[in-house]
């Protein structure tokens, strides 16, 4: 019988993971931007979503299928990362 691997622990990547980042209660809605770009990030890592690129010519600024699972399917238009501008036909 193996012995599993032992886990090495990870090494701190320099960017904040969702513990560092305050989500207000569902129900506020006194909201900064910030605060809806967390709840988003903290959505995005807890929900299993199925992702398609639409133009799989164009693997990184694109325009993407994501079906989250309520199973409601809306595309999200990734045109800059660095200046945060995207699109999406999501109903919020």
């Amino acid at each position: 019988m193996k012995k599993p691997k032992p886990q090495r622990p990870r090494k701190p990547s320099g960017k904040s993971g969702p513990e560092d980042r305050s989500v207000p209660p569902e129900g506020d809605w006194h909201t900064t931007d910030e605060d809806q770009i967390n709840r988003r990030r903290l959505r995005a890592r807890e929900e299993a979503m199925k992702v398609s690129n639409l133009l799989p010519e164009r693997p990184f600024f694109s325009d993407f299928r994501v079906t989250s699972t309520s199973g409601l399917p809306y595309i999200v238009q990734i045109h800059d990362v660095r200046a945060r501008y995207f699109s999406c036909t999501c109903i919020d």
